[in-house]
């Protein structure tokens, strides 16, 4: 018989099989020792927001609440011409009526929500006033005895979104042909080449018009007619604040603003004088801009 080196396999199924994690140790990973710190960038930025927000912003407070906290609040200035503005908004728009409440009627109340709007840097840019009705005061069986909110049928939506499909309407569209046909009627040309863009020509002035989706860009010399043709629009009901004209020469604001006259405007022609009666019935304001956010002549600007 040959012989072998083999040693003999054993049969033993009591003894315990070993396994690798048994029998390998684990060593743990390796951890450094270095202390991190936050990029100077990060850090800076940090402090600059620090700063803007804890220290430097005096107009990060606490909205008013109610009435009274509001006009004692040290911008209740601000707030009572927020009231007024909200006050005013809702007369043009015709939002109520004032009506003789029925006997036995108790009128719902109302109550001011005031807001301070943020910009980026943290200043304060708009404050809000908005009144609002009491409606959580109705009582079921009392105020009002049912509800009703009428809401179409899906079937009635399927059918239209078929009709829509077939004939291939469009929404967009309808809109451009009604605005294209309100413009016209204005004495605006549409460029051939640019349909977006409309022009208007007189003898005294151009005006040019341009439309991006639904907002409109208007371009013209004569901020009084600007402000009469965006009022003929029926946009909105009416534009109570000017428009706002910018001017880098001190001198020419201060003559526009002087209702006298004086030896120092003997030169200004006569025509020219009637800046003051625009600005005296509120159409305009002229408002200083600075050199640094002048973007007229950005390569002269320096040489004067």
């Amino acid at each position: 018989m040959p012989q072998t080196n083999q040693a003999p396999i054993s049969m033993d199924t009591d003894k315990p099989v070993e396994t690798p994690s048994q029998v390998e140790n684990v060593t743990e990973p390796r951890r450094s020792g270095r202390m991190t710190r936050t990029p100077a960038r990060y850090l800076n930025l940090h402090e600059n927001v620090q700063d803007l927000f804890v220290h430097g912003n005096n107009d990060h407070r606490d909205d008013p609440y109610t009435y009274e906290e509001a006009i004692s609040d040290v911008d209740s200035f601000k707030w009572l011409e927020a009231m007024k503005s909200e006050i005013d908004s809702m007369s043009e728009n015709q939002d109520w009526d004032l009506v003789d409440p029925h006997k036995g009627i108790v009128p719902m109340g109302n109550k001011w929500v005031f807001k301070r709007k943020i910009c980026a840097n943290g200043k304060v840019e708009t404050y809000k006033a908005r009144l609002v009705a009491k409606g959580y005061l109705q009582r079921q069986g009392v105020d009002y005895e049912e509800t009703f909110s009428p809401i179409t049928m899906l079937k009635s939506i399927k059918i239209m979104l078929v009709i829509v499909a077939h004939y291939d309407y469009k929404a967009s569209r309808s809109w451009n042909r009604r605005f294209d046909e309100a413009v016209k009627s204005f004495g605006f040309i549409k460029n051939e080449d640019e349909p977006c863009v409309y022009k208007k020509a007189s003898e005294s002035m151009i005006a040019f018009l341009v439309l991006y989706v639904d907002d409109i860009l208007l371009i013209a010399i004569d901020a009084v007619w600007i402000r009469k043709f965006v009022t003929k629009l029926g946009f909105v009901p009416s534009i109570s604040s000017p428009v706002e004209l910018y001017c880098d020469n001190t001198e020419a604001i201060a003559q526009a603003k002087e209702p006298r006259s004086h030896q120092k405007s003997k030169h200004i022609e006569m025509r020219y004088h009637i800046i003051r009666e625009i600005i005296g019935r509120g159409n305009v304001a002229v408002q200083k801009v600075p050199s640094t956010d002048n973007v007229a002549d950005p390569l002269t600007k320096a040489m004067t």
